[in-house]
């Protein structure tokens, strides 16, 4: 059984150009993400798959591994494809790169539940809460067997009577591989365009998501006014 993590870093963000080479706490974005999947176990190897050659000189020059991607590539995920579908690996793991709260530990619990749940073609990861956030915290429906039925910007479920509460997603993902090609090779459905969550297009697809919840919560780096928020919950974990 061999699984794989890959960190896709794309220089071009709309929202924050150049966003995996921006400093927090004097080490790269991208530098943070990648230690924390080299201390996943679960992992026996773990790539960046980038489109920019000022990223890659990064990553070499912490000894990590690179795969060039081209840069019009439709999403992360199918970077993640691009960087693997030659090695063809039991289990990928989409690391998203702008992480840079992600523990190691994270990665451990979700290959684990997906190695053990035969049923489930892709794993992810979501924190329970009772406040719904933003629409930029993607909020889960759940099955009672703990499989998503819907992702979300909106607050759902409605809750009718009752104290309400959410499960937050956090984008981790471990897909098997055959699951993975599948869904890069669909074209993305009109769910997931409304939402912006390409996620939707696996449910499209009937896969089985099964949702791990953690008691951690994380900060993902979307706009440089993120990165003294992440500063402060990383100072948080420091001796």
């Amino acid at each position: 059984m061999k699984v794989v993590g890959v960190i896709p870093a794309r220089y071009g963000s709309s929202r924050f150009p150049g966003k995996p080479l921006a400093e927090i706490l004097g080490k790269p974005l991208i530098q943070w993400v990648l230690e924390a999947a080299r201390g996943a176990w679960s992992l026996d190897e773990v790539w960046v798959a980038t489109d920019d050659p000022r990223i890659a000189r990064v990553v070499k020059h912490l000894q990590g591994q690179v795969v060039m991607t081209p840069a019009e590539v439709p999403s992360g995920t199918d970077r993640v494809f691009l960087a693997i579908r030659d090695k063809a690996p039991d289990i990928v793991v989409n690391i998203q790169g702008d992480e840079p709260l992600l523990q190691s530990e994270m990665i451990n619990t979700l290959v684990t539940a997906l190695l053990e749940n035969e049923k489930a073609d892709l794993a992810t990861l979501a924190y329970w809460s009772p406040d719904p956030g933003t629409p930029d915290q993607v909020k889960i429906a759940l099955s009672d067997e703990g499989y998503a039925l819907y992702f979300s910007r909106s607050p759902i479920p409605y809750f009718r009577e009752g104290s309400p509460e959410y499960w937050i997603h956090i984008g981790l993902y471990a897909y098997r591989f055959e699951a993975l090609k599948a869904f890069v090779e669909r074209k993305p459905t009109r769910l997931e365009q409304a939402e912006k969550l390409e996620q939707l297009r696996a449910l499209d697809l009937g896969m089985r998501i099964l949702v791990v919840p953690v008691k951690e919560k994380l900060h993902p780096v979307d706009r440089p006014d993120d990165i003294p928020v992440v500063e402060h919950l990383l100072k948080l974990r420091l001796p």
